[in-house]
Formats: C-alpha cells, sequence, structure tokens
C-alpha cells in the first residue's frame, strides 16, 4: 500500500491514502467533532440492508442538527475493515456515510501493524497503525484482553490523550466487542448512540446483537 506522511499543517483535504501518528490524530480530534464508529462485523453482518441505510440515514439527521455548519468536517473512527461489497459489515456503513457527505466527512481507521502493507478501502482518508498485540497467536485488532485491559483501536480511541476529544460512541448493532467498548465509553463520560440492526448470525446471542443484549440485559452465550 502506497502511503505518504502528513504535512506539518492541519488539514482534512490531504490526498489519500495518508499515514497518520497519534499527534496528528489528537490535534485532528482537538479541533473537529470526532466519533468512534462500531457495529455488526463479519461474525454478525447486517441481515437487512434497507434497514441499515435507514440507521445511517437517522445518524446523519443527528450529525447535521449536532453540527450545521457544513463547512465543518466530521472525523469518524473505525476499525479499518476492509470493505468487501459482498460481506454486508460496518465498513458498508463508513462507505455509505463518506458517499452521503463527502465534503463533510473523513474517515480515519485505526489499526495493527501487521496490515501496514494491505490495500486499504478507498473510502479512508488517514490510517493510523499501533503495534500489534497478540493473545498466542491471534491478533488483538480490539476490545479487552483477558486481564480486562483494552487492546488494539479502543486502547487507542479510549487513551487519556484521545478520549476527552471524542464526542460520542456510534454503533450500529455490534458484538462482544461493541459491548465492552460501551461499557468504557460511558465510564468516561462519552456520549452514546446505539442503532438497532438486525444481524444475519447470531449463534450465543439474541438476532440484534451481542451488544443489543448487553444493554437490555440479556445474558449472552459466551464465545468458545
Amino acid at each position: 500500500m502506497a502511503t505518504r506522511h502528513i504535512p506539518s499543517t492541519i488539514t482534512l483535504d490531504f490526498l489519500l491514502p495518508t499515514t497518520i501518528t497519534l499527534d496528528f490524530l489528537l490535534k485532528l480530534a482537538a479541533r473537529n467533532p470526532t466519533y468512534i464508529i462500531t457495529g455488526h462485523g463479519r461474525k454478525e453482518m447486517f441481515a437487512n440492508p434497507r434497514e441499515m441505510h435507514l440507521r445511517i440515514e437517522s445518524f446523519l439527521d443527528f450529525l447535521d442538527a449536532a453540527h450545521p455548519r457544513w463547512e465543518q468536517k466530521i472525523v469518524l473512527l473505525y476499525g479499518g475493515m476492509t470493505y468487501d461489497k459482498s460481506v454486508p459489515d460496518v465498513s458498508h456503513v463508513l462507505k455509505e456515510l463518506k458517499r452521503r457527505r463527502p465534503k463533510r466527512i473523513r474517515i480515519v481507521a485505526v489499526q495493527p501493524d501487521i496490515v501496514a502493507k494491505e490495500e486499504m478501502n478507498a473510502d479512508v482518508d488517514g490510517v493510523l497503525f499501533f503495534k500489534t498485540e497478540y493473545d498466542y497467536k491471534t491478533v488483538l485488532w480490539s476490545g479487552k484482553n483477558a486481564e480486562g485491559e483494552a487492546v488494539g483501536s479502543s486502547k487507542v480511541w479510549f487513551s487519556p490523550k484521545i478520549a476527552p476529544h471524542i464526542n460520542g460512541l456510534i454503533a450500529f448493532g455490534g458484538g462482544t466487542i461493541a459491548a465492552y467498548e460501551w461499557d468504557q465509553a460511558d465510564k468516561l463520560g462519552i456520549q452514546r448512540l446505539f442503532y438497532q440492526c438486525q444481524a444475519q448470525e447470531f449463534e450465543g446471542h439474541g438476532p440484534f446483537g451481542a451488544l443489543w443484549d448487553h444493554i437490555h440485559g440479556v445474558e449472552t452465550v459466551p464465545e468458545q
């Protein structure tokens, strides 16, 4: 993947794709409304595209009301899941948000450096790579480790530097990692919005995903 480093001046109109630093993300979040986007991943996937699009429209209505100055850019952080047309996961949400608000929305993927050489989605404006963490041989992309400590992208956006500048955690459905992030956002006083979306695969939890179960106090069967 061809990348270039960001210029010294703060701008959201840099050419793509751009590798950014944690300090740059801090400046970006401090100067622009910044939201974390989570939701159904490749284990769950969205069952109803029309429902997903309706939820996206609701979120855009929220953004437009919360940030009425159209010249103001809005930064969306997510875990960098690669877009695949045949796999309706949260990357589809990001792609559609960017399509609907191309001049306002800037997307930053927060990913482990193990994928630094892989091709990035064309809709992504910047990528922040963090040092890859493992549980034995399993990459810890986000969420928490066995000790309950934040790992991966969660460790970045809930860090003491970045968290105070996060305007909200937005969940379009979501699994167990999203449930952890939901609780972390609450502990840090970060606004949370949940958009109910039916999942294609929901073995071990209800039809709207593990996060819905978590919010409503429904017991989820632990993953094996």
